[in-house]
């Protein structure tokens, strides 16, 4: 997926939000750079989509019918917790803001129990 980097400056205005190649540079030049990182996959990719001009509901039944089921064989997920006083993880692509949930660590009954501990329902 690809869009034009004037549209993509705005996405990332809009999201309020620190773009991860703008630590040391502007927003501009952070995308700018990010292109040129990706002009060799770009360049052998057998598919681009430019989603300038789509709306997130014009993108999902596009990517339906181009990226089925099928086509995943395995999806890994990589969770890490990390602080927003240091920053975003520079190797993170998705970040989600999870703050509104509740601590587990402070409901009663969960404090002792750890991410691989089968007791926690998960």
């Amino acid at each position: 997926m690809d869009c034009s980097d004037k549209i993509l400056r705005n996405r990332f205005k809009e999201t309020r939000r620190r773009y991860s190649l703008a630590v040391k540079r502007t927003l501009k030049e952070a995308i700018k750079f990010e292109g040129q990182l990706l002009f060799r996959l770009r360049d052998t990719s057998n598919e681009i989509l430019d989603t300038s001009l789509l709306k997130l509901s014009d993108l999902r039944p596009i990517l339906n019918v181009r990226c089925s089921i099928k086509a995943i064989r395995v999806l890994t997920v990589f969770i890490l917790s990390f602080s927003f006083r240091f920053g975003l993880p520079r190797e993170s692509y998705l970040v989600f803001d999870v703050r509104f949930l509740s601590n587990l660590f402070y409901v009663a009954g969960l404090e002792k129990l750890r991410a691989l501990d089968q007791r926690g329902g998960g």
